[in-house]
């Protein structure tokens, strides 16, 4: 039976030299290297043509998801047995259930071939064939992929057989964003990338590498307009996600001994220690994680960085999964700037939100749904780094593999008015893009919260918060402006213990004891709620307990300033005209008199 897709992700467009006869334009492996992805886009026409060229003898299936899930995906499966391809366009009810062949065929086969153990399928459709009941509509920038296959043929053409672990998503780029960029002519380009490091064979590495900016930027202030992830293709199994720090507030001096002795960097947490993950205090520039891509400034934005007055170090860190402990893998991955001379009208900048990386943040083992809030509270945002406010337009949600969904959600100060700025209910570990979100103004005085829901079942440990992949993280990126001292906004803990045992006390459940059993056996906070009986009012209890007891945790860039202009509270182009008016009236009064003096 064809079943849900478990994620498999691979994030990196790949050279043209493998790419299929018959006019494709783009490729990437799906699977390296036995899944091929070919395709293009015609914009005349809005027809999209895909090759699929797989190793195998079976069955393939390709389609279009909602969510990098199969329910309600848009898929297409087709098989050549005895020279005849067999072929058809199907959807996937609201159920992990076998694809139904769909009643109008909107995927057409233009040919399938079987050569040397090898199974070539290409096909095409419109962007948006009119079909909306079974047909999903192919958009501008990433959309969600899902793949399959057997190494047998089906031996009921309408219920193929179940594909085993053949399977996965991931994000792909079809279309290319339509956003007018008009200065791109004028734009270049840099690159901070890994200098060939060999990726350690722990299961989970943070690797921090220095760079020196360009004489260029050093000596005159440039201003981002686009940054894009540049993932190695032998990497891309284990680049988890990556993060790139200014390091104004770091002592320069050992920034610059370490940069001088060390260009390929090394493991951040670790003797002895690398001086630029001191970096990982500052200000986060941009921030990737798997099946994203890259992210494009809004043609009114930009981001100011480089002149002689800051740091000329950057730090590029990277995450690496590695599970099977791996060894002697090459990595050149970190991220393409794009920038130009003048800046745009508004400057960016960066906030971090959610729960801090701690492991006091607890999630139970054996719960069906489990939310840990984390909390960008009122008192960050009425002190005086925050300025005027500012006006959120992108954001990237992250967590790690027990999430199931999240919600960004703004509370206003005045009035309690909640808006959700940013949601997945349907989380992919394997598709964490950065997007544009509808613009929204955070005012002075405002909270956030970032609700992370985590679901454990099929799990006996708890899980804790932490760096590596198999803990988890509770984290929201947003990209904002006018550039703010505030770098983060996070919440920690604060009495959880206590806050619990109120709560639990509260709802007529038993005391709680597992702090009781932290202190009798010497056990750490794993060991000691793996032994609690996690009944529905514990589990309640504690997430409560979240939204109670939990101190604030603001982080400011060291020099930041608020911006002399705030176009949150008033256009750059209202204040530009207000100033026009006032030269002519300056003018004007001039021009009377020297009227009056003659």
């Amino acid at each position: 039976m064809f079943r849900c897709c478990v994620l498999l992700c691979v994030s990196v467009a790949m050279g043209q030299d493998g790419i299929l006869a018959g006019g494709y334009t783009g490729f990437r492996y799906i699977v390296n290297p036995s899944y091929e992805l070919h395709w293009h886009f015609d914009a005349a026409t809005q027809n999209l043509s895909i090759a699929v060229r797989v190793q195998t003898t079976g069955w393939i299936g390709f389609g279009i998801s909602p969510n990098g899930g199969m329910p309600n995906s848009d898929v297409v499966i087709g098989w050549v047995a005895n020279g005849n391809t067999i072929f058809h366009d199907r959807k996937v009810p609201n159920s992990k259930t076998t694809p139904k062949i769909d009643e109008e065929q909107n995927w057409f086969l233009i040919e399938g071939t079987e050569d040397n153990g090898w199974t070539t399928l290409k096909f095409w459709r419109l962007l948006d064939t009119g079909d909306s009941s079974e047909d999903i509509v192919i958009g501008e920038g990433n959309t969600r992929v899902i793949y399959s296959w057997n190494d047998a043929d089906p031996s009921d053409a309408s219920s193929p057989d179940y594909h085993m672990s053949n399977r996965g998503s991931m994000g792909v780029t079809f279309v290319e964003t339509s956003q007018v960029v008009d200065d791109l002519d004028k734009a270049e380009t840099i690159s901070l990338v890994q200098r060939d490091i060999e990726i350690p064979s722990d299961t989970t590495t943070y690797w921090c590498t220095g760079f020196k900016l360009p004489k260029e930027i050093r000596e005159k202030e440039k201003h981002m307009i686009k940054y894009e992830a540049v993932i190695h293709p032998e990497a891309e199994a284990y680049v988890h996600h990556m993060l790139l720090y200014d390091c104004s507030g770091v002592n320069q001096t050992l920034l610059e001994e370490e940069y001088e002795k060390n260009t390929k960097g090394g493991p951040c947490y670790t003797s002895p220690k690398n001086a630029f993950t001191d970096c990982t205090g500052e200000a986060v520039i941009a921030a990737w994680a798997v099946g994203g891509s890259g992210f494009t400034f809004p043609s009114n934005v930009s981001y100011s960085f480089g002149g002689p007055d800051v740091s000329p170090f950057w730090m590029v860190q990277v995450h690496y999964d590695n599970p099977n402990s791996v060894n002697g893998t090459k990595d050149r991955s970190g991220f393409n700037i794009t920038y130009l001379d003048e800046g745009r009208m508004l400057d960016a900048g960066l906030l971090a939100v959610g729960h801090r990386v701690t492991s006091e943040m607890i999630v139970p083992p054996r719960v069906g749904n489990f939310t840990v809030t984390g909390t960008c509270d009122p008192s960050c945002t009425t002190s005086s780094e925050f300025c005027n406010g500012v006006t959120v337009f992108g954001n990237v949600l992250h967590t790690h593999l027990a999430g199931v969904a999240l919600k960004l959600t703004l509370i206003q100060a005045e009035g309690g008015r909640r808006i959700v700025l940013d949601q997945n209910l349907n989380w992919d570990f394997n598709l964490q893009e950065i997007h544009q979100i509808q613009p929204q103004k955070i005012k002075k005085g405002d909270r956030l919260e970032l609700e992370c829901v985590y679901q454990t079942v099929n799990r006996t440990e708890a899980v804790l918060g932490g760096l590596a992949t198999t803990d988890e993280m509770c984290l929201s990126f947003l990209n904002y402006y006018p550039r703010i001292p505030l770098t983060r906004c996070y919440s920690i803990p604060n009495n959880l213990f206590g806050a619990f045992n109120t709560s639990l006390s509260k709802n007529g459940g038993k005391q709680a004891n597992w702090k009781d059993l932290l202190a009798a056996k010497n056990a750490s906070i794993l060991e000691s709620v793996n032994q609690f009986d996690w009944d529905q009012d514990a589990v309640d209890a504690l997430q409560i307990a979240y939204k109670t007891a939990y101190q604030p945790d603001c982080t400011v860039r060291l020099g930041g300033n608020c911006p002399v202009n705030n176009p949150g509270d008033q256009s750059s182009t209202y204040t530009i005209m207000k100033r026009m008016i006032l030269v002519e009236l300056v003018c004007m009064a001039l021009v009377l008199v020297f009227i009056h003096i003659n």
